[in-house]
């Protein structure tokens, strides 16, 4: 699969993109310029993904990250924001999107948040099925964001 279709199958799936990280003036923090339906895009709870684009003449995409906005957590909109607000969970993404942002490069991002309807509706005989869970392990393996791999992923 090359580079640029990775990017359209993700969208075939339903992400789509809501925005992208920039680099604070002082240079060590990072916000979200956000696309005009953000807000609406991440008030549920969902996948969220870093692709990243490279800072050169084709235009080439790499998916390096799948993360979840779990029950606990509240929306995709809540745990986006601890990457520019803490300094714990999720720093080590957080110095990767800002090594990318200072080599050139875009870091784009793109979420898929599943009605709740649609969450709330998968059952293996007695058991609930989390989609938002079940979609972020299949999205790490399809898409290869594990760090054996060069992507960003811890699991796997």
């Amino acid at each position: 699969m090359n580079q640029n279709s990775e990017i359209e199958e993700l969208k075939d799936i339903g992400f789509i993109e809501i925005g992208s990280w920039e680099l604070n003036n002082d240079g060590y923090g990072i916000h979200i310029e956000k696309a005009n339906d953000y807000h609406s895009l991440t008030k549920n709870r969902g996948i969220y993904s870093f692709v990243v684009e490279k800072n050169d003449t084709s235009i080439s995409y790499k998916i390096k990250y799948f993360g979840t906005s779990e029950v606990h957590d509240g929306n995709i909109h809540y745990r986006l924001s601890k990457y520019h607000t803490s300094n714990k969970s999720p720093k080590c993404k957080k110095e990767k999107i800002i090594e990318r942002l200072k080599a050139g490069d875009k870091v784009k991002i793109f979420v898929f948040a599943p009605s709740d309807e649609l969450q709330n509706n998968f059952q293996y005989k007695t058991l609930n099925v989390d989609l938002v869970r079940g979609l972020e392990y299949s999205l790490i393996d399809k898409f290869k964001t594990s760090k054996k791999i060069n992507g960003w992923n811890k699991r796997y």
